[in-house]
């Protein structure tokens, strides 16, 4: 499953080289036992939301259900509306923003929209896809720094299943074990702080085009060893030269591995205070 999935984000950078070869190329579509994930944070559902939901919940329900044709002026706003958050199992495993993993087409239409919103970029004759993702993952960091929900139990639209193998979705290049994916339309995730600490510590970045919600080799700022990160993330105390512990190893690999599910709800339902949905 793996090597599908790789083949897929190579063969819709093929067809964005084709579509787009004359203002350089947006790249933004490179890219055992599974550790499960409690059932108490992921299920699959066809009830509504048990939790109450943030004020703005609504608005970024519509937004993701606008027509292409009628987006909003902000770009963080028009993201979310065009684009997803998606596991790629590329180094440490990472999630990427596309507007769809195997349509070439979609992705081009996406980003050639929110170059629009930089006239300065689209004025250039070079290679303008680099500098506009960089300005996309700073209003993507923003978010990731500043966004607020409550915690609890949100309802998810699950396009991570058409990607799986048997509901499991490969984690990583190194063999780690897969993420377990519900074989539902729909998913209620819990979100919780420990979600909401991940997430302010993502390695958000621009790299070759392509946004990274959370970059692929150091998904977390502050260390280079993912257990660490996530453990000063959190903030759980252990000593730099003490061993960590493997039940918090295991506690961590769970986490990790939740946190698709966290930013897609992130994603939906976060606000920054003081910034209307527009």
């Amino acid at each position: 499953m793996q090597s599908f999935f790789l083949k897929t984000i190579v063969i819709s950078c093929f067809t964005l080289l084709i579509v787009a070869c004359d203002r350089g190329t947006p790249a933004n579509t490179a890219a055992s036992d599974a550790v499960a994930t409690s059932s108490d944070t992921i299920a699959s559902t066809k009830v509504e939301t048990t939790s109450a939901e943030t004020a703005g919940a609504e608005d970024a329900s519509s937004m993701e259900d606008a027509p292409m044709g009628k987006l909003p002026d902000d770009p963080l706003a028009q993201m979310r509306i065009t684009l997803k958050p998606y596991w790629a199992p590329i180094d440490n495993g990472g999630i990427i923003l596309l507007a769809d993993i195997e349509n070439g087409a979609m992705n081009v239409l996406a980003f050639q929209k929110l170059l629009k919103l930089y006239p300065e970029l689209e004025q250039k004759d070079n290679n303008v896809w680099e500098p506009l993702a960089e300005r996309l993952a700073q209003r993507c960091l923003t978010l990731t720094r500043q966004g607020k929900m409550e915690y609890g139990v949100y309802e998810l639209k699950n396009y991570l299943k058409d990607y799986t193998d048997q509901q499991m979705l490969p984690f990583d290049d190194r063999g780690g074990a897969p993420i377990g994916i519900p074989d539902a339309d729909i998913l209620a995730f819990d979100f919780t702080e420990e979600h909401e600490k991940l997430i302010r510590h993502m390695n958000v970045r621009a790299a070759e085009g392509n946004v990274l919600l959370m970059d692929f080799k150091e998904p977390y700022v502050g260390h280079a060893d993912i257990y660490r990160a996530m453990a000063a993330a959190l903030g759980d105390d252990i000593p730099t030269d003490a061993e960590i512990p493997a039940e918090n190893k295991h506690y961590y690999d769970i986490l990790q591995r939740e946190m698709i599910f966290a930013i897609q709800a992130f994603w939906k339902y976060a606000q920054i205070p003081g910034e209307e949905t527009k």
